[in-house]
């Protein structure tokens, strides 16, 4: 799982498959280059069921995901046969990762003489910038953060802007 949301307001949920029961886990939590180790039965639950193989089913707080910023959580554990797994093992492929996103997308007019600059940011992933002139869609000049518009002398311009960022904030 990877990708940027402007909230989270149910458990997430994943799932760990065995062929052999799980005795010891460990979920740790990323955020802001700090790990926390998770506690079972406070900030995550974990259901099992045994059919042809062990599924470990981990529930995980919302409330844990409140702050605007990159999480990473981490699943780890040793089954009976001591076979290790790691959600973070390159081969798992297992990684989850994702953003929690308040902020719309900042515009900011940079003063130029006839040329109209414009700033625009996001603090995690920007998704799409449009430009309107006049009620019109157009194209602006991109140096990385900046878009240029070039406008003619001496008359009213109306300017339009919106942005977009992956959490859906605009």
């Amino acid at each position: 799982l990877q990708g940027s949301l402007s909230s989270l307001s149910s458990p997430v949920i994943i799932r760990e498959s065995n062929a052999s029961e799980v005795l010891q886990q460990q979920v740790t939590l990323g955020y802001d280059h700090v790990n926390i180790e998770l506690q079972e039965g406070i900030d995550y639950d974990v259901r099992h069921q045994k059919g042809a193989a062990h599924e470990y089913i981990y529930v995980i707080d919302p409330h844990l995901f409140v702050k605007e910023g990159i999480y990473t959580l981490r699943i780890s554990s040793i089954d009976a046969a001591g076979n290790r797994s790691d959600s973070f093992q390159p081969l798992q492929k297992a990684r989850v990762s994702f953003g929690i996103d308040h902020s719309a997308p900042m515009i900011r007019r940079r003063p130029q003489t006839r040329e109209l600059c414009y700033a625009v940011q996001d603090n995690q992933n920007l998704q799409k910038v449009s430009f309107y002139v006049n009620g019109r869609p157009v194209q602006p000049q991109k140096e990385e953060d900046t878009y240029i518009l070039q406008i003619s002398a001496g008359q009213t311009t109306h300017v339009r802007i919106t942005a977009l960022d992956a959490a859906g904030n605009e």
